[in-house]
């Protein structure tokens, strides 16, 4: 009777086609990811993409805001994660001929970390350019805010989150804010800027979290004031209600 022969290990030739296969496969797959990576760079800085995002952008703040907003440039530098917008406007309940419920002539923001899936924003630099808030309180009780578009499925009382934002440095130059067409000018800069906003519809209201630190406020050609600066606050259509300073 023939003795049954036993396997051996595999020969050298064929453990060194193997690696051989397996290292061809690693570097295709490395070509095509380095081939995504330019086509992604080169559309990310293409006109289509810039005007897809500026869309986005105004429809994002339409949703948020509840008011028509208006976007006449956007551009941004993907190595630097760096953004900036040109006259942005958010048009509230006010007349056609009256001073729109917010704009910024330029708005410069460098990314730090975004969150894809949630309301999330971390900034290095928050920079705006002649920020100007206007608010109307008409005799009936009711303002010029828009309301949020944003809904729930379900008529319970939900509260949503409309952003979480996160700025290590926050400057506004030469800001206006308008309170029933008296103007008051300020410049504001601080440090380690949050700010969260949810929405409620049941009643309905904003919720605003609002923290700054190393605060520099100053109020036209005033001397400059610096404090730290944590606030509450519920934003209703007729109604404001500080709850915390």
């Amino acid at each position: 009777m023939t003795p049954r022969a036993t396997e051996g290990p595999t020969p050298a030739p064929a453990r060194r086609s193997m690696w051989r296969w397996a290292a061809r496969v690693l570097g295709v797959v490395a070509l095509v990811f380095v081939a995504l990576l330019l086509v992604a760079f080169w559309y990310a800085n293409t006109r289509s993409f810039a005007e897809r995002v500026r869309r986005e952008v105004v429809d994002v703040l339409e949703t948020s805001t509840g008011g028509r907003a208006e976007l006449a440039s956007f551009s941004w530098h993907p190595l630097k994660l760096e953004a900036e917008l040109d006259g942005l406007t958010i048009h509230g309940l006010e007349a056609a001929d009256e001073v729109p419920y917010a704009h910024i002539d330029k708005l410069v923001v460098q990314a730090k970390i975004i969150a894809l899936f949630r309301a999330q924003v971390g900034l290095r630099l928050l920079q705006a350019e002649h920020p100007v808030v206007h608010l109307i309180f008409y005799p009936d009780g009711t303002t010029n805010q828009p309301t949020p578009k944003k809904k729930t499925e379900s008529s319970r009382p939900v509260t949503d989150e409309l952003f979480d934002l996160a700025v290590n440095q926050t400057q506004l130059d030469n800001g206006v804010l308008l309170v029933n067409q008296r103007a008051l000018p300020f410049d504001l800069s601080a440090k380690d800027l949050s700010l969260k906003v949810t929405y409620q519809p049941h009643p309905e209201r904003c919720l605003a979290t609002l923290q700054l630190e190393d605060l520099t406020a100053q109020r036209g050609k005033a001397s400059a004031v610096h404090s730290r600066l944590q606030m509450n606050v519920e934003l209703a259509r007729n109604a404001m209600q500080l709850d915390g300073l």
